[in-house]
């Protein structure tokens, strides 16, 4: 059996040795079954106590410090997340921060809410995952670096392909459609309704319709009109028409 192991025992500190001694003196008057039992009992208790300090000692921190390092990288491959990314990846922090905590000595208590209350390293995690600080609450207009996106617009029958090269921010989580919508705005110089156009991918004529911008895998889209579709059999002839232009 494992030494150097202190317990809490009977308003004071003792060893896993002296409680077994304590326990064989206690037990020294019952029957033998019993004596088996209550023996083992004690044992099971120790050893369970002895796993849980293994864990919250050595794996808890060295599965945080796995986190914390695949944070890092993220953060140096990606350091412009979408919304969603950076929830995934705050999550994940928390979890680490919590893991590494448990190595730190002392008693920490979080109420929130009056609803919620923990201790240790849960209450780390609580504090961590719930107090979320503004710059990674609002992050989808923080990347300086924009990408370009060409337009090639046709806003009626009697007009030539427009083409509009205008700043894209592709980790914007906002919906694609709306998006361009306001960049013909102000190309046009007049409110334009999303419904007003239909969007397509320049290559091969997909429509984008519920896409986000982060979805948005080329920077061409042929944008036209629905009064110009109406004037052709269906969205396919028409985007053929166009797109050869």
């Amino acid at each position: 059996m494992s030494h150097g192991f202190n317990y809490k025992y009977n308003g004071g500190i003792s060893s896993d040795i002296d409680i077994i001694k304590d326990a064989c003196d206690h037990a020294k008057d019952y029957d033998p079954e019993t004596r088996k039992y209550f023996l083992n009992a004690i044992g099971d208790t120790l050893n369970y106590h002895r796993m849980e300090s293994k864990w919250n000692t050595r794996y808890l921190p060295i599965i945080g410090a796995v986190f914390l390092i695949i944070i890092l990288v993220l953060a140096i491959v990606n350091p412009f997340p979408s919304r969603f990314q950076t929830g995934v990846m705050w999550t994940i922090l928390s979890l680490a921060a919590a893991g590494c905590a448990s190595l730190i000595p002392g008693f920490l208590e979080v109420s929130y809410k009056n609803n919620l209350r923990a201790t240790g390293a849960i209450a780390v995690f609580i504090i961590m995952f719930f107090f979320v600080p503004k710059f990674a609450e609002k992050n989808d207009n923080i990347n300086p670096k924009k990408d370009k996106l060409s337009m090639f617009v046709v806003t009626n029958t009697d007009s030539s392909l427009q083409s509009i090269v205008v700043d894209f921010d592709k980790s914007s989580s906002e919906n694609f459609p709306k998006y361009a919508a306001t960049s013909l705005s102000a190309y046009l110089g007049k409110s334009v309704n999303a419904d007003e156009y239909t969007f397509f991918r320049k290559s091969d004529g997909l429509i984008y319709t519920k896409q986000n911008c982060y979805d948005i895998g080329e920077m061409e889209v042929l944008v036209i009109s629905n009064k110009v579709l109406g004037n052709f059999p269906d969205k396919r002839k028409c985007y053929l028409t166009y797109s050869r232009r």
